[in-house]
C-alpha cells in the first residue's frame, strides 16, 4: 500500500481471533491500518491450522498486541463475514476486516490518562505568523495548545498539489475528569476553524499521554474524510489589517456565540454544507449546496423565532392567504371556506425563503408578525433581494435562469458565499476583517444597518 494513502498504521505479530469465547484461531500478523478516506482496516494473516465445527456463532472476538505494547480486544462479529468452517478449505490465508465502530489501543489504565491530543486533518498554520509553529487558545478557563506535525512541510506540499487529506498536526489539553467537556469544547473550536479556512478540519484518532508524557491509549475513529483545500481562508492573511486579526482572535472572540447558536439552531448543520460546496465539483451542485447551507441556516432560525413567539405559523399562512383572496376575487362564503381550508392545500402551510429571511434579518415575518429583539439587525442589498428568485429557478426546474452568461453565474456563486458568511459571522459575533469572496484580494468588515 501506498503509504502517501495511509494516515496512521501499526503492526503485529500476536492475536487470535476467538469464536464463542472459546474456539481460537491464531492470528500469524496483522496491521491496523486508517487511510486517508478515513476508512480503518484490520489486515491480518492465518496460517493453516486445524479447524473446528460450531453450530452457530454467537460472537466473535478480536485480540491482539501490537509491536510496540498496545493491546487491543473488540468485537467483531457483525464486521467479521467468515465462517469458522471456511477454514478448513484453506492453507494460509489473508483476510481484512473493515472496522466500522472507534477502535481502543491500550498500555495502561485509563486513570493514568493526563493530557489528551487530538491529531487532525487539513488545517494550514501558517496563512499568517502568529500560528506558523503552533499557538494556544484560552476557552472557558482551559487551555487547548495546537502544533503541528512534525512533517508539517511535507505533508503541506503533498495537499497543496493534490488536495489529498492529511494530518497536520494536534490539539493538546490537560485532563481533569472532562474529557466528554473537553471533546465538545475542542470539536465546536476545530469547526470554528475549518470555517475560517473554508475546508473540514476533522480528528482522525486521540492520544492520551501520562504524566511522563508517554502515550498509554490510542483511539482511532472510523469516519468519512474530506479532501483538502487552500487558500481564500475568511479570516487569516499574510495581508494583516489589525495587529489581532488572527485564528486565536477568531476563535476567542466567537466560541461563546457559536456554541450558544449551536445549541439553538444547529450552526453545524448549515456550516457542513457551507464547506461541501468548496469541494471542487460542477457548478449546479456548489450552488445547491451552498443555498441548502443558507437556507438549513434561515429555516433553523426560523423554527427558533416561532417557537419562541408561539406563533401559529399555519394561521399567519391562512391569514395572508385570505387577504390576497379579498384583494384579488369577489367569492361568496362557502366558497372562500373552501379556499381556506387546509385540508384543501390551496396554500401553502410554510414560509418562503423570502419570509424566512425577514426573519433572521429583521425578527419579522410581516409587518404583524415581528419582534425587534430578534433578527440580527442586517440589510437586504441588491442581490440579497434576487436571491429567492435564483434559488427557486434552480430548486424546483434544475437549472440557472441564463446559461448562457456563465460570467454572471460565476458572480452570483460569489455573491451566495458572500451572503451565507455575512449571516454566519454576525450571528457568531465576529467584528474583525474578513474575506470578500466576490474579490479575494479584498478584505471587509460587517456593517449592521437597519432597514427602514
Amino acid at each position: 500500500m501506498n503509504q502517501e494513502y495511509i494516515l496512521f498504521s501499526k503492526k503485529g505479530k500476536k492475536a487470535k481471533i476467538i469464536y464463542n469465547s472459546s474456539i481460537e484461531i491464531v492470528v500469524s500478523s496483522f496491521e491496523i491500518i486508517l487511510y486517508i478516506s478515513g476508512k480503518i482496516d484490520f489486515l491480518f494473516e492465518i496460517k493453516k491450522q486445524k479447524s473446528q465445527n460450531i453450530d452457530s456463532v454467537q460472537k466473535i472476538e478480536f485480540k491482539g498486541v501490537t509491536e510496540d505494547g498496545f493491546t487491543f480486544e473488540r468485537d467483531i462479529t457483525t464486521e467479521f463475514n467468515e465462517n469458522l468452517t471456511h477454514f478448513r478449505f484453506f492453507g494460509s490465508m489473508s483476510k481484512s476486516i473493515q472496522i466500522l465502530n472507534p477502535i481502543h489501543l491500550k498500555k495502561g489504565s485509563s486513570d493514568q490518562n493526563k493530557i489528551l491530543r487530538q491529531h487532525f486533518t487539513n488545517f494550514l498554520f501558517d496563512y499568517n505568523p502568529v500560528g506558523i509553529n503552533g499557538f494556544m487558545v484560552n476557552i472557558k478557563d482551559k487551555e487547548f495548545i495546537f502544533r503541528n506535525s512534525t512533517n508539517y512541510k511535507e505533508v503541506k506540499e503533498v495537499m497543496k498539489k493534490t488536495n489529498i487529506q492529511k494530518v497536520t498536526g494536534y490539539v493538546e489539553t490537560k485532563l481533569n475528569d472532562d474529557y466528554s467537556e473537553i471533546k465538545k469544547n475542542s470539536k465546536d473550536i476545530l469547526e470554528l476553524i475549518s470555517y475560517s479556512q473554508r475546508q473540514f478540519v476533522q480528528v482522525v484518532f486521540d492520544e492520551f499521554l501520562d504524566d511522563k508524557n508517554e502515550i498509554i491509549e490510542i483511539v482511532l475513529y472510523p469516519e468519512a474524510l474530506k479532501s483538502a483545500r487552500t487558500g481564500f481562508t475568511i479570516v487569516e492573511s499574510s495581508i494583516v489589517y489589525e495587529q489581532d486579526q488572527h485564528v486565536i482572535k477568531f476563535i476567542e472572540e466567537c466560541f461563546e456565540n457559536y456554541q450558544e447558536w449551536k445549541e439553538k439552531i444547529k450552526l453545524d448543520y448549515s456550516l457542513t454544507y457551507y464547506l461541501l460546496s468548496f469541494i471542487p465539483k460542477q457548478g449546479e451542485i456548489e450552488y445547491i449546496l451552498i443555498f441548502t447551507a443558507l437556507e438549513a441556516l434561515l429555516r433553523h432560525y426560523e423554527d427558533y423565532f416561532i417557537a419562541q413567539k408561539e406563533f401559529n405559523l399555519g394561521e399567519i399562512k391562512k391569514q395572508q392567504f385570505k387577504e390576497e383572496i379579498d384583494s384579488k376575487l369577489t367569492i361568496d362564503d362557502v366558497q372562500k371556506e373552501i379556499l381556506l381550508n387546509p385540508d384543501n392545500r390551496f396554500f401553502y402551510g410554510g414560509l418562503s425563503f423570502d419570509e424566512s429571511l425577514n426573519i433572521i434579518y429583521q425578527g419579522k415575518i410581516n409587518s404583524e408578525f415581528k419582534d425587534d429583539s430578534f433578527g440580527f439587525k442586517l440589510k437586504r442589498d441588491t442581490f440579497d433581494c434576487e436571491a429567492p428568485k435564483i434559488r427557486n429557478n434552480l430548486m424546483h426546474k434544475g437549472e440557472f435562469q441564463d446559461y448562457s452568461d456563465l460570467s454572471q453565474i460565476s458572480s452570483n456563486l460569489k455573491n451566495m458565499v458572500c451572503m451565507f458568511d455575512k449571516i454566519f459571522l454576525t450571528i457568531i459575533g465576529y467584528k474583525g476583517y474578513f474575506r470578500d469572496y466576490k474579490n479575494v484580494e479584498c478584505w471587509i468588515k460587517l456593517k449592521k444597518e437597519v432597514s427602514k
